[in-house]
């Protein structure tokens, strides 16, 4: 990982033993299996906090731990457990994952959860995930600003997500929201699509007026 990643105040370099890690969030033996077969190391690199970047706490987001997860395969079955770890560390998460000299970063967009006290138990509720592409080691780039940690925390979602996020006009919830409507309409369209080539030519013309409509629904968001 570039060492200029994060401003110097919040670097650090804390290893986490993985069996000691799956112990404390209560992974099950599926998502223990991920956690050997797919990453050779975690270390905690960066603590994004209101006390090192002087900024306000944030109404939603309190701080960021930013983990640095080597993986043993490019394109293997991480997902699952990233997801996985974003619902049940107590602060919000930034994944950089690094595999063959070149890295990407993944955040998920969570909303917090009441939490009980129990062993495992979940702090957030998984809106969306986002990953920036591979790219080199030495090419990522990471911009903080804000008046406060909803702001940085916001603004590292929509650089991560890029074009993943299709508005820019509202919050960002409001935008992954109308995101995420976009491609339910998207998949209706490409399923009525492809089943439209199994009918008669007559009934043909019902299943187009209403890919039509879907398509005018996406275009006016």
């Amino acid at each position: 990982m570039r060492p200029d990643l994060f401003p110097p105040a919040t670097r650090l370099h804390t290893p986490i033993a993985k069996r000691e890690l799956a112990a404390k969030l209560a992974l099950s033996t599926k998502e223990r299996r991920l956690l050997s077969q797919e990453v050779e190391s975690i270390a905690w690199v960066a603590k994004l906090a209101p006390s090192v970047l002087n900024l306000r706490e944030g109404a939603r987001v309190l701080e960021i731990d930013v983990l640095l997860m080597p993986l043993k395969r490019r394109e293997g079955d991480a997902g699952h457990l990233l997801r996985c770890l974003a619902q049940r560390l107590p602060r919000h998460a930034l994944f950089v994952l690094e595999y063959g000299g070149e890295s990407r970063l993944c955040i998920h967009y969570v909303r917090p959860l009441k939490v009980p006290e129990t062993l495992g138990a979940h702090y957030h509720e998984v809106l969306a995930i986002f990953t920036s592409p591979w790219a080199d080691i030495d090419a990522l780039r990471l911009g903080l600003s804000g008046m406060d940690m909803d702001d940085i925390y916001e603004g590292i979602v929509r650089l991560v997500a890029g074009e993943a996020i299709r508005y820019r006009g509202g919050t960002l919830e409001e935008d992954v929201a109308r995101t995420k409507q976009w491609e339910a309409w998207e998949m209706e369209i490409q399923r009525l699509e492809k089943l439209s080539l199994t009918l008669q030519p007559s009934k043909r013309y019902e299943m187009h007026r209403r890919i039509l409509e879907l398509k005018t629904l996406q275009k006016n968001g």
